[in-house]
C-alpha cells in the first residue's frame, strides 16, 4: 500500500506535465491554423516556431508539475503517517485541478488575444480593466460565443483532469511494487527533469524571452509563446512600464549608451543632457495674423477608424456618409500609421508623446508632462477640453488630464444634459457619437461668443464592439459584395461594422456640416485619425501588409485662409506623430511645443516620410521595416499592395539611415518622458528653443 501511495504521486506530477505540454501544444495547432497564412512563410521558420514553442511549454509544465513534485518528495518521508499523506494527496489533487483550469483559460484567451490585437497576450491587456467593466463584458458576450467557449472549457478541463487520474492508476498498477529507493531515485530523475526543462536550455543561458523571435516574419512568432508564458511577459512589461530610477534604461534597451549618442544618431547638434532636451522643444514662427485671430482646434481620435476601407467607399457602397465631400475639399492622408494598437496606448502616446504604456494611470498621471499636447493651447490662452462620448472615468481622465493642461474633462453625462433623448441611446461604451459631435459645435458657439478659442481634444465610441448603430440613425447603403473575398468576418458581422463604420464617418461630416453652416469652418482647424485599424474586418496578411494592418486615415480641415499655397503631398508616409506639430504651425504664433513629429503642409519636408506603428514597425517609399530593434527589411511588391523581402545585400543605403534614426528618435522619447516623471520641472524647456519654419 506503502509502495501505491508513492508511486502514484510520483506518476501524478510526470503526467501531469505531460498533459499539460501536449495541451499547450495542441493550442498551437489551433493558433497556427486560425491565424497564419502559410503561403508567404517559410518552412524552416515555422518547423522552429513549433519546436521553440514546445520547449516553452514544457517550460511552463514543468514549473507548474514541480509543486506536485515536491509534495511527492514529503509523502516518501511521511510512510507511517497516512492522516498528512491523506492531505497531501488532496493537496495534489486541488492543485492539479487550478493548474490545468488555469493553463486552459489563458491558452484560450491568448488564441483569441492573437486574433484581435496580432500579438499573444501582451501589456494592453492591463489597460482592459480601466475600461468600463460592464461595457467590456457586453462586447465579449456579443462578439465570442461565451456559453459554447465556457462549456468547451469545461469539458476539456473534466477531460484533462480524468486523464490525469485515469492514466495515473493505470501507471500505478505497473509499477506499484517497486522498491522505496526505486522511488526515491525516480522522484530526484523526475526533478532533474523538470529542472531541466525549467531553465529550457543547455546552454550559457535559460530560455527567455528574446527566443520567441524565431523568425523575421512576426506572423510565426505570435504563435511561439503560449498563454501562461505570455502573461508572465505580460506582467513583467507591466512592472517594466513603471518609471524606475533609471531614465536611460529604454535608451539602453535600444542600443544606445548615452542621450548624446541617440541624440547624433537622431541628428541632432546638442550633446549636453540638458541641451539635448531643449533640443527637443521648437517653437512656431511668429504671425500676427494668428496672434490676432487664433483659431479654434479640434482634434478627434476616431475609434477603430482604419483607412483600408475608406478604397471601397462609392455611392453605392457609401462607408463616408457625410465626410466624403469634406474629403474632397479638405485634406485627406491615408498613409498614415497609428501610434498605437490599442486605443488607450494611442491616446497617450498622441497626448504625450509617450513610447511608455501605460503612463498615467498612476501617480505618473499627476505630474504635469512638458510634452503634453494640450499645453501649448493652454499656455496660448485657449480653453482646453477633454470630450468623449463615454466617461469620464475612462483611464482616469477626470484626474489626470486636469493635470496635463486641460481646463474641463467632459463625458456622456454633459452630453445628456443639453441632449436627454442621448439617454435612451446609451450603448455599451457611451452615447452615440453624433451628439458628441453636436455638443462639440454648441461649445464653439459658447466659445465665439466669449471670444476665448477652444482646443478640444474628442475621443468617439460608437465604432466598437459590439457594433451597435442607434436606432435613430438612416443608413446608407452598404454593398457587400463590393469587398469580393476581402472581408474576414461571417456576412452579419462585417455588415454591422460596416455601418458602424459609416455612421462615425457620417457624425464627423455632420460636424463639418455645422462648422460651415454656423460660419464656424473658416475660423477651426479640425484633425481627426484612429486610435487603431478596424479590427476583425479584413483578411491581412501580417508582415506583408503592414500599411493596412496599422494603416489609419488623417481627416485635415484648414481654414482656406491658413492653408499653404503649395499642392500638399497627400501620399506622404507619416504617422500620428506629425498630427500635433502640424496643428501648431498652423494655430500658434510663436508657442513652444514638444517637437514629435513634422508639419506636413511644410514645403521644406524631408525628402523621405517614414510611418512608425508601435515605436518598431516602420514603412517609407523604400519599403518596410518588421520591427526596428531586429529589422527585417521589407520592398514594395511590383503592384504597390504589399510587401516582399528585400533580397540579400541589396537593402538601400538610405533606409539603413532611417532605421538608425528613427530607433534614436524612440529611445529619446524614451529618455524624455522618463527624465520628466523623475525629476518632475515646473519651468518649460524651450526657452532657448528655436522657430521652426512653417
Amino acid at each position: 500500500m506503502d509502495n501505491m501511495i508513492q508511486s502514484r504521486a510520483f506518476n501524478r506530477s510526470l503526467i501531469l506535465w505531460g498533459l499539460l505540454g501536449i495541451t499547450l501544444l495542441l493550442f498551437r495547432v489551433w493558433d497556427w491554423y486560425a491565424y497564419v497564412r502559410p503561403e508567404h512563410l517559410p518552412a524552416i521558420h515555422v518547423k522552429h516556431a513549433f519546436i521553440t514553442g514546445f520547449r516553452f511549454d514544457l517550460k511552463i509544465a514543468s514549473f507548474l508539475a514541480m509543486p506536485v513534485l515536491l509534495c511527492e518528495l514529503f509523502l516518501l518521508g511521511l510512510k507511517n503517517f497516512p492522516k498528512p499523506q491523506k492531505y497531501l494527496h488532496q493537496l495534489i489533487s486541488i492543485w492539479g485541478a487550478v493548474v490545468i483550469i488555469t493553463t486552459v483559460l489563458l491558452a484560450l484567451i491568448n488564441h483569441f488575444y492573437i486574433g484581435y490585437y496580432q500579438s499573444p497576450i501582451n501589456v494592453i491587456i492591463f489597460g482592459l480593466a480601466d475600461y468600463d467593466s460592464f461595457a467590456v463584458l457586453t462586447s465579449v458576450w456579443q462578439d465570442y460565443p461565451i456559453i459554447k467557449l465556457l462549456a468547451a472549457v469545461l469539458v476539456l478541463n473534466w477531460i484533462l483532469y480524468k486523464i490525469w487520474n485515469v492514466i495515473s492508476k493505470q501507471a500505478d498498477a505497473l509499477i506499484a511494487h517497486r522498491g522505496r529507493l526505486v522511488s526515491v531515485i525516480a522522484c530526484f530523475a523526475t526533478l532533474l527533469l523538470f529542472v531541466g526543462f525549467a531553465r529550457g536550455s543547455l546552454g550559457t543561458f535559460p530560455l527567455r524571452q528574446s527566443e520567441v523571435a524565431v523568425s523575421p516574419f512576426e506572423q510565426i512568432n505570435q504563435i511561439v509563446p503560449n498563454g501562461p508564458w505570455a502573461m508572465r511577459i505580460a506582467i513583467h512589461d507591466r512592472e517594466s512600464d513603471q518609471i524606475d530610477k533609471d531614465p536611460m534604461v529604454g535608451l539602453r534597451a535600444l542600443g544606445f549608451h548615452s542621450p548624446a549618442e541617440a541624440a547624433k544618431a537622431y541628428g541632432l547638434t546638442a550633446s549636453d543632457e540638458s541641451e539635448i532636451l531643449k533640443a527637443l522643444y521648437l517653437r512656431t514662427p511668429l504671425n500676427a495674423e494668428l496672434a490676432n485671430a487664433r483659431p479654434n482646434v479640434i482634434f478627434a481620435q476616431m475609434e477603430s477608424w482604419g483607412r483600408y476601407a475608406m478604397d471601397f467607399d462609392s455611392p453605392s457602397n457609401d462607408l463616408l456618409g457625410r465626410l466624403r465631400a469634406h474629403t474632397k475639399k479638405d485634406y485627406l492622408f491615408k498613409n498614415l500609421l497609428s501610434a498605437q494598437n490599442g486605443t488607450g496606448a494611442t491616446y497617450e502616446a498622441i497626448l504625450f508623446n509617450s513610447p511608455v504604456t501605460p503612463l498615467a494611470l498612476g501617480r505618473n498621471g499627476l505630474t504635469q508632462l512638458q510634452t503634453s499636447a494640450a499645453l501649448p493651447y493652454k499656455n496660448a490662452g485657449y480653453h482646453v477640453i477633454f470630450l468623449t462620448s463615454g466617461k469620464r472615468s475612462w483611464r482616469s481622465v477626470n484626474r489626470v488630464l486636469i493635470q496635463q493642461g486641460f481646463d474641463e474633462v467632459l463625458d456622456m453625462n454633459d452630453i445628456i444634459t443639453h441632449f436627454p433623448q442621448a439617454a435612451r441611446e446609451i450603448g455599451a461604451w457611451g452615447v452615440p457619437d453624433a451628439y458628441m459631435f453636436q455638443f462639440a459645435n454648441i461649445l464653439l458657439k459658447k466659445a465665439e461668443a466669449t471670444g476665448k478659442p477652444l482646443f478640444i481634444y474628442m475621443n468617439t465610441q460608437t465604432n466598437h464592439p459590439p457594433y451597435v448603430v442607434p436606432k435613430t440613425y438612416s443608413l446608407y447603403p452598404i454593398n457587400l459584395a463590393a469587398f469580393g473575398n476581402k472581408l474576414n468576418e461571417d456576412t452579419e458581422t462585417s455588415l454591422s461594422i460596416l455601418q458602424t463604420y459609416q455612421y462615425a464617418n457620417d457624425a464627423l461630416g455632420g460636424f463639418m456640416d455645422a462648422l460651415y453652416a454656423d460660419g464656424l469652418a473658416e475660423k477651426t482647424l479640425v484633425a481627426a485619425s484612429g486610435d487603431h485599424y478596424t479590427r476583425n474586418l479584413f483578411k491581412f496578411t501580417g508582415d506583408v501588409q503592414m500599411h493596412y494592418t496599422y494603416g489609419v486615415p488623417l481627416f485635415l480641415h484648414i481654414p482656406q485662409r491658413l492653408r499653404p499655397t503649395h499642392v500638399v503631398d497627400m501620399e506622404r508616409h507619416a504617422s500620428h506623430r506629425d498630427i500635433f506639430s502640424t496643428l501648431y504651425q498652423h494655430s500658434l504664433s510663436d508657442a513652444c511645443y514638444f517637437s514629435a513629429g513634422q508639419n506636413l503642409l511644410s514645403p521644406t519636408l524631408d525628402p523621405v516620410g517614414v510611418s512608425l506603428s508601435e515605436y518598431r514597425h516602420m514603412i517609407s517609399e523604400d519599403g518596410a521595416v518588421q520591427d526596428i530593434t531586429h529589422p527585417l527589411y521589407l520592398r514594395w511588391t511590383a503592384d504597390g499592395k504589399a510587401f516582399e523581402p528585400y533580397p540579400e545585400n541589396t537593402v538601400p543605403e538610405r533606409m539603413k539611415a532611417q532605421v538608425l534614426r528613427e530607433k534614436a528618435y524612440v529611445a529619446l522619447l524614451d529618455w524624455n518622458i522618463r527624465s520628466e516623471l523623475l525629476q518632475p520641472s515646473t519651468s518649460m524647456r524651450c526657452e532657448k528653443s528655436v522657430h521652426q519654419q512653417p
